[in-house]
């Protein structure tokens, strides 16, 4: 999980469940004792993709700007 390590601690609460529902829709594995699938998946995840979480909880309204940040 690179890229949630790279994001701002103060994030993780939001976007920590849209991780967690991707994480779960995409784990597949192919037998019962297939545990790799399970956390495979979450060592691939690049700052990008957190990124992108944020900006769809921002468009949502989830998260707001700052009142006192620069533009």
């Amino acid at each position: 999980m690179d890229g949630l390590r790279s994001a701002p601690v103060e994030l993780s609460a939001d976007v920590l469940p849209l991780v967690t529902a991707d994480w779960l829709s995409h784990v597949e594995p192919y037998a019962n004792f297939d545990w790799e699938a399970v956390y495979l998946w979450p060592k691939q995840l690049t700052a990008d993709d957190v990124e992108e979480y944020v900006m769809r909880l921002v468009s949502s309204g989830v998260l707001l700007p700052a009142e006192d940040s620069a533009p």
